[in-house]
């Protein structure tokens, strides 16, 4: 939403701002997002209304609750800089994520979804490992569970040709391990139990390979890391 005006408009300008605050008033009262979203940047920029923050940031948290991608970016911004809300990067990194995934690609996801409802399991992890690529969380997680379930039906290419059972492993356990450090709890829990019981024999930069080991392979730093990460977040989630 933008408005700018000549000074021979200024009266209609004025107007016009005025018309388009009453009709998004009457888009908030009818509980549309968009309405909500647009009065926020109004008292954001100060146009046609005294600029208040505060206000604001009210309209844009009711924007954000009813799914408007906008509204979360412009939190993100706030958590960010630290106006109009108290300066918190976590939560800003989180906001921004969450509109990034809710970007074009997306599409993908409902392709991918489809794929597999139709029992196209090879295509379905082709899409999701196609936005694992890209950061998705949810598709790095969906890939890792195809791979894991499905073995050899995932189609999952290797060096030479389709995955062996030691490349479909190392590939699972990587998606497994991004997924975990976007915040994916049960992703960690899995992460967690291949130190425990011994399944992992190399970390970080060289990717993660699961391999029957003794325990003795594990270090035990990354699993203390790990289970420590988990129960912190559960902690926070049943608080």
């Amino acid at each position: 939403m933008f408005f700018a005006c000549s000074d021979n408009a200024f009266f209609v300008c004025v107007d016009l701002v005025r018309f388009a605050k009453e009709y998004f008033e009457k888009a908030a009262e009818n509980k549309e997002a968009g309405g909500h979203y647009n009065l926020g940047v109004m008292y954001l920029k100060g146009i046609g209304v005294k600029k208040d923050v505060k206000i604001a940031c009210n309209y844009f948290i009711i924007a954000a609750n009813a799914g408007q991608p906008k509204a979360f970016y412009q939190l993100a911004k706030m958590f960010h800089t630290g106006v109009g809300l108290k300066k918190n990067l976590p939560m800003a990194t989180s906001l921004y994520k969450l509109v990034a995934e809710r970007g074009p690609w997306n599409s993908l996801s409902r392709w991918a979804l489809e794929s597999y409802l139709k029992g196209e399991i090879g295509k379905a992890f082709l899409l999701y490992s196609r936005m694992a690529e890209l950061g998705y969380e949810v598709a790095q997680s969906n890939a890792a569970w195809i791979l894991d379930k499905y073995g050899e039906a995932s189609m999952c290419m290797g060096e030479l040709g389709l995955c062996t059972d030691a490349e479909r492993h190392q590939r699972a356990h990587s998606l497994w391990w991004q997924a975990s450090e976007q915040g994916n709890e049960h992703a960690a829990l899995l992460i967690g139990d291949a130190y425990y019981y011994g399944r992992v024999c190399s970390f970080y930069p060289n990717n993660i390979f699961m391999l029957n080991g003794p325990l003795g392979q594990v270090d035990p730093q990354h699993f203390c890391v790990l289970y420590k990460y988990l129960i912190n977040a559960l902690i926070c989630y049943y608080k």
